[in-house]
């Protein structure tokens, strides 16, 4: 087996397969993030999936695409042809300043250690700090040392993947489907879904984050 790494321009864009140049690679398989499947998949470069899927339907009585959640689903879903499987998943850390903790719980501010470095929030953690909880702290944070409490980096597109990790979160899809008109529609011009992104309007409106989205 020999595994080459081209870069990501080239693992997106570079040519590949030609009968009548052999100089030109022809790799077995390759290894696509979401954004460089699309344009392989432009050019034509992409087969469907769609009869292998079905046939590890019949062969295990498994759906292979329950096993996608509906965030991921239109990552690899398009024209009605399934082109990829997730190999990977892309995470982020949220980090906290421990002497900015501090120094606000010095000035009087009731802040405390995110989990699981302070027991205040209780064994059932995952509920009780929440996304509100560490945009309502970025308040507390600027108003006590006059700078923005939430900083989320904005090179290489990070800021539109915090955006996508906290609609994931607060299970908001990007699109739904219409199943009479098989038509893809805006996840976001659902009511419930826009009051859950209530929670982002203080803290861009008051600069409780810095400055974001440079596009």
């Amino acid at each position: 087996m020999k595994i080459v790494s081209v870069g990501w321009y080239d693992n997106a864009y570079a040519e590949i397969c030609n009968d009548n140049d052999k100089s030109i690679p022809c790799p077995d398989l390759i290894v696509l993030n979401t954004s460089q499947l699309t344009s392989r998949y432009i050019k034509g470069e992409i087969i469907s999936l769609n009869n292998y899927f079905k046939k590890y339907n019949i062969k295990t009585g498994k759906s292979f695409e329950s096993m996608l959640t509906k965030y991921s689903l239109y990552d690899y879903y398009v024209d009605n042809n399934w082109l990829g499987v997730p190999l990977t998943i892309d995470f982020r850390i949220m980090e906290f300043n421990i002497t900015t903790f501090d120094y606000c719980r010095g000035e009087g501010y009731d802040i405390h250690y995110p989990p699981p470095l302070s027991d205040y929030w209780g064994k059932d953690y995952q509920k009780t700090w929440t996304w509100e909880k560490a945009f309502e702290y970025s308040e507390m944070i600027t108003k006590c040392t006059k700078k923005p409490g939430f900083k989320v980096i904005s090179n290489y597109g990070e800021d539109i993947k915090f955006f996508i990790m906290l609609c994931q979160s607060l299970q908001i899809p990007f699109f739904t489907v219409d199943i009479e008109s098989n038509l893809k529609k805006c996840g976001l011009r659902n009511s419930e879904y826009i009051n859950k992104l209530s929670i982002l309007k203080d803290l861009i409106k008051n600069h409780y984050v810095n400055k974001i989205c440079y596009y």
